[in-house]
């Protein structure tokens, strides 16, 4: 097994504030950087960004944090958790 990490090619053209890794949209040039990783579609997500959203918003202002927001390409809906088999619940 190889413990080498892989080689990834970023893409050409990359969104002003992209991260570095081209993986997410940095927010503020704070000293300690705060990763969110966020479904638009996910109630759950949604309810995380209207409770923390403001703070977050208030420390990357203040420079405090680097915030970077990491969207996700899967659905963290309750679907998705519902559809967990129920003897898999019980362990």
């Amino acid at each position: 097994m190889s413990t080498q990490t892989p080689h990834i090619n970023l893409p050409c053209r990359v969104p002003a504030g992209a991260s570095p890794s081209g993986d997410g949209i940095v927010v503020g040039a704070g000293p300690v950087q705060v990763k969110a990783f966020i479904d638009f579609l996910c109630p759950f997500c949604k309810q995380f960004e209207g409770r923390s959203g403001p703070i977050l918003d208030e420390l990357a202002a203040d420079e405090v944090i680097s915030l970077v927001y990491h969207p996700m390409d899967w659905p963290c809906t309750p679907p998705a958790v519902v559809s967990i088999p129920t003897g898999l619940l019980l362990r």
